[in-house]
């Protein structure tokens, strides 16, 4: 009997990863998910000729290795979908694993992670999760009793999923962040409404375009204080200045109406309300301008310095042998 839908069927709402199945790497023989059901579990597409696959690898047999008694197992799907990363053959993808690695945790064998042809285990975890499909290799999924709790970007090493996969095993809610999770179900309060849901389309990381675009909260979230911080708190990292402005007109709107309807307030104070905001975006906008003008200009300015000291040494060089030059012609 098939366990599983065949790929590319649409997958039910609300089940849990471990109903599926998929082929062993080495085998190809269909193993129910469920021989893998583990407390808390981390669901990853990989690639081994992707360029970040070694440092990858590494760090996730590490964590198999450091948490596999506590109720932890890793889950690899290899797919080939992103940047031809994964060329070879399921014996290949195996005997590099196991000579490089030497991966304890269960691998399965080649298949599609995004699209209509997406495993049935991504299918439901896009499905139940929300987001977009994976568009990277090693993007990962946190499981808790089968269900996604928390999704990571390809570019989170391993190593740093630790204080998550410690939180989860000890039953604890695992913590957000706005780097990566701004668009995950969870954001805010963790209980979105349908309507809330309904825009989902975003990958956890997502552009300043996309995040202006619409959000997905709903309104809900909180006009954050510090407003021109970069996202990971690196100086040259862009800031989310632009998307808290916009999340803070949402929910400043939403406040107006409920204080309207409940005769808090009245239209002209609103609008008095209105005209302060508008001043204070403009203020902090113009400011950002200002601040954007100027780190431009200092980067123009060091690339002609830098041009201006390279075009000194060559003339350098050239007054250089034409001495040369002239003290043989003078021999």
């Amino acid at each position: 009997m098939n366990l599983l839908p065949n790929a590319g069927e649409d997958a039910e709402e609300g089940k849990s990863v471990f109903d599926h199945s998929a082929n062993d790497l080495q085998t190809g023989e269909e193993v129910p998910l469920s021989q893998h059901s583990a407390k808390v579990a981390l669901v990853v597409n990989t690639a081994t000729e992707d360029p970040k696959s070694d440092s990858q690898f590494r760090q996730l047999q590490a964590l198999q290795s450091e948490f596999e008694d506590d109720g932890f197992k890793i889950m690899a799907f290899p797919s080939n979908q992103f940047n031809h990363a994964e060329i070879g053959t399921n014996a290949e993808i195996h005997e590099h694993l196991e000579s490089h690695y030497g991966v304890e945790f269960p691998v399965f064998q080649k298949t599609d992670v995004a699209g209509d042809n997406a495993h049935p285990v991504f299918k439901t975890m896009k499905e139940t999760y929300g987001g977009r499909d994976v568009n990277d290799n090693f993007e990962k999924f946190l499981l808790v009793d089968g269900h996604v709790v928390k999704r990571y970007p390809a570019d989170v090493e391993p190593h740093d999923m630790r204080e998550d996969i410690e939180a989860a095993l000890e039953g604890e809610s695992v913590k957000k962040s706005l780097r990566h999770q701004i668009h995950s179900k969870s954001t805010h309060d963790g209980q979105p409404t349908p309507a809330e849901l309904e825009p989902f389309n975003k990958l956890n990381n997502p552009t300043a375009e996309e995040l202006l675009a619409e959000d997905p909260s709903g309104g809900r979230g909180a006009f954050g204080k510090d407003l021109d911080k970069p996202y990971g708190g690196e100086e040259d990292e862009p800031t989310y200045l632009e998307e808290e402005l916009k999340r803070a007109h949402v929910e400043n709107e939403k406040q107006f109406a409920e204080e309207l309807a409940s005769g808090k307030t009245t239209a002209d104070e609103v609008e008095k309300q209105r005209g302060e905001m508008k001043i204070q975006w403009k203020t902090l906008m113009d400011e950002k301008l200002a601040n954007d003008q100027m780190t431009q200009e200092e980067q123009k300015a060091m690339e002609q310095e830098a041009l201006e000291g390279k075009q000194a040494e060559q003339q350098a060089e050239q007054d250089a042998m034409v001495m040369a030059e002239s003290s043989e012609a003078e021999l």
